[in-house]
């Protein structure tokens, strides 16, 4: 089953909230991301709980290559 761009949206979102709410962090990092770039050690309990190991690394870098922006933001256009 193929989960739709909206709930992946959401899910996103919520992450991202949890990193603001919980670990007062960026609202543009998202808890998984976090928790990589930090080295914490529940990055395992994460990646357990999507199964997948590298669930948090690739959270990193798909923050660092600005991966959940729409594309009109991926563009390097400067401000007029």
């Amino acid at each position: 089953m193929k989960i739709s761009q909206h709930f992946k949206n959401i899910l996103l979102w919520l992450s991202q909230g949890g990193n603001v709410l919980v670990f007062k962090g960026s609202p543009d990092e998202t808890t998984s991301a976090r928790a990589y770039r930090e080295g914490w050690w529940f990055r395992h309990v994460i990646n357990l709980v999507f199964w997948d190991r590298n669930h948090c690394r690739d959270a990193y870098y798909d923050e660092l290559a600005r991966a959940h922006l729409p594309d009109d933001y991926k563009t390097n256009s400067t401000s007029p």
